[in-house]
């Protein structure tokens, strides 16, 4: 039994000179648990990548259950972009990379 699933993002900064390396996630969007199932489902048993990850996006699968795109389907399910929530991750990069240049 799957008990909670959630779309996050990371975004990496690497500066190898001054040394520097830095992750941030994005704000984690719940997935409810039937989609996840149909992601279990749709991928086949000898599923290449299967170590990696599932045959369909997981963009796939909430488009189709919103009847919306798969670029909008973070807006229509959480009431924000996926645009903006990356932004905000990446924004969250740049400040913390700012700092570190400071220091």
């Amino acid at each position: 039994m799957i008990n909670s699933w959630h779309d996050i993002g990371c975004i990496a900064l690497s500066d190898p000179v001054l040394g520097i390396d830095l992750q941030v996630y994005t704000q984690s969007t719940p997935i409810p648990n039937e989609c996840v199932n149909v992601l279990i489902c749709e991928t086949p048993k000898d599923y290449v990548l299967k170590s990696s990850g599932y045959a369909v996006t997981i963009g796939q699968v909430m488009a189709q259950k919103l009847n919306v795109s798969p670029d909008e389907w973070h807006n229509a399910w959480v009431g924000v972009s996926r645009r903006d929530i990356i932004f905000q991750a990446a924004n969250t990069l740049a400040n913390l990379y700012k700092n570190r240049l400071n220091r």
